[in-house]
């Protein structure tokens, strides 16, 4: 790439961001913090302080011999005699998660040994061989929280503990995640919600109820989705508003507000769930990460959120459509939101179609945050059911979470039976690209039609689920071994390839799929048994 175009992309990824954002990034630059500081606890916590029990908890730890395994994001690790606690071979992300804290909600481990593995990370933190970091940080403030709740009375360094999560709140309460904004903020708010909640520390109650106020408005959108549009986002903060509903004052009108938006957030997780329970993963999202929406719905139940709520979609950028035989999510948006798209994907007007309540065409989801053809590939338009021109991205998405210019799209008309949606933008080597595409579903019958304008060739993909495998392949139709036949009107070449459905972080399953190439117009047609 060159000079001006890398001036370009620079300009396209900053021109978005809130002034907030740049003004905290370079605060927090200035001012780096490189070891926790021990503030002692001083006080009393919260003897009343109530959490409901976790659906189900992750076998993070084991032990055996004077070996540690740590087994996080689908990637194993031994370690001895000690856990490495900056440990970053497998990526940042697995650091992160093995600094979140989680194996102390875990039932098959030992209360003592999650006392001194937390005694030892907070040893780690203190003396400087582990940075804090904000988000880091409040999660493991909220396990901790967890973690003392339920076994003050049984350990032998429970003031230990506390001043750690003492020193953590203190540190989170001054460096807010401001130049991020998204997930990392409302993370932040909920730990100290919840941290002041236990420790009786009305000036960080306050702080974290600031915040969310104001976020939680902005980041909650009318039709209930998270602004990230990521499902599995989605799913981890809902369960963070239940927690907070468990140990806030019932009457409180901040409780009230919290229910009304979790009734929300479950109409839109209901909508983008299947028949079959599995979530719709557009964008960064995949299983094994979040609590589903079946995971979070008796929690709701208990504590009186109407799950009922039926809100049509409309500012999270998707549409469903429905029949006896098919459930079809199309995403008809372009990058959202504008000043924190570190989760979006170049997926603008792709789909993901269920046929008699099984995966058929799906979304390869995501494997990794780490910077690399994996990570780039996973954001592609390319990895994704709608169309490529010249094979380029529809929106500029480059290192690990960011994105610099971004394609305009709207939805041109809707009836029952279908929609059409417009997306139009201006590829890396300035060819202008216009993408109409026409969704028409009938009980056993569904017509996808594409139309472009362009000056060069257009290749759509589908990503068939794991599993369907293909029969036969002709000139415009192919056969998949169940029987299943697509037709295709107007094209000039279809072609299989493999790709790799990801199941999880850093786990994929051999797949298969379709890409037809075309001038100007082709029509799909899918016809179920």
């Amino acid at each position: 790439m060159n000079h001006l175009k890398k001036i370009n992309r620079l300009f396209h990824t900053l021109r978005f961001l809130k002034p907030k954002q740049v003004i905290y990034r370079l605060l927090y630059a200035f001012i780096p913090v490189s070891k926790l500081n021990k503030v002692q606890f001083k006080g009393n916590i919260n003897k009343d302080f109530k959490l409901f029990p976790l659906p189900h908890s992750k076998n993070i730890v084991s032990y055996k011999d004077g070996i540690f395994c740590v087994k996080l994001l689908n990637q194993e690790k031994l370690f001895q005699p000690k856990i490495e606690w900056s440990y970053e071979v497998y990526g940042r992300l697995w650091n992160y998660n093995l600094q979140y804290a989680d194996f102390l909600n875990q039932a098959d481990l030992p209360v003592s040994l999650r006392e001194k593995l937390m005694i030892d990370l907070y040893e780690w933190l203190y003396d400087g061989r582990l940075s804090p970091e904000p988000y880091t940080a409040s999660l493991r403030i909220m396990n901790t929280v967890r973690f003392l709740a339920e076994h003050y009375d049984s350990l032998k360094n429970s003031g230990f503990i506390l001043t750690g999560l003492n020193s953590e709140l203190h540190y989170l309460q001054k460096r807010p995640e401001f130049h991020l904004l998204g997930n990392h903020l409302l993370e932040n708010a909920f730990a100290l919600l919840m941290g002041g909640s236990y420790l009786n520390r009305d000036h960080w109650i306050k702080t974290g109820k600031i915040i969310l106020n104001s976020e939680l408005d902005e980041q909650i959108l009318d039709d209930g989705a998270h602004f990230e549009r990521s499902p599995m986002y989605h799913q981890i903060i809902l369960f963070r508003i239940l927690e907070a509903i468990c140990y806030l004052p019932e009457k409180s009108s901040f409780n009230r507000m919290l229910k009304q938006e979790a009734s929300k957030m479950f109409s839109w997780i209901r909508t983008m769930t299947f028949r079959n329970g599995s979530c719709a993963h557009f964008n960064d999202s995949t299983d094994g990460v979040s609590y589903t929406y079946i995971d979070l719905m008796p929690i709701a139940e208990k504590y009186g959120i109407d799950i009922t709520k039926s809100i049509p979609l409309s500012d999270s950028g998707f549409k469903k459509l429905e029949s006896e035989s098919f459930e079809l999510i199309a995403d008809i948006a372009g990058i959202h939101p504008e000043y924190q798209p570190g989760h979006a994907h170049a997926d603008s007007l792709s789909f993901i179609l269920y046929a008699d309540g099984k995966p058929f065409i799906v979304d390869p989801a995501v494997s990794t945050y780490n910077p690399g053809v994996r990570r780039n590939w996973e954001r592609s338009t390319i990895a994704h059911n709608t169309i490529t021109v010249d094979g380029e991205n529809s929106a500029d998405v480059w290192g690990a979470f960011r994105v610099g210019r971004r394609p305009d799209t709207g939805l041109v008309q809707e009836t029952k039976k279908g929609f059409t949606v417009n997306c139009k933008y201006i590829t890396s080597t300035g060819l202008s690209v216009e993408h109409q595409r026409s969704f028409a579903i009938h009980n056993k019958k569904i017509l996808i039609t594409d139309l472009v304008k362009s000056k060069k060739k257009s290749v759509g993909r589908l990503h068939f689920a794991p599993g369907k495998k293909i029969k036969h392949l002709t000139g415009n139709s192919v056969e998949l071994c169940d029987g299943t036949v697509i037709l295709f009107t107007d094209v000039q070449r279809l072609e299989s390839f493999n790709y790799q459905f990801n199941t999880g972080f850093n786990r994929q399953v051999e797949s298969h799929g379709i890409a037809y190439t075309f001038d100007k117009m082709c029509i799909i047609h899918i016809e179920a048994d």
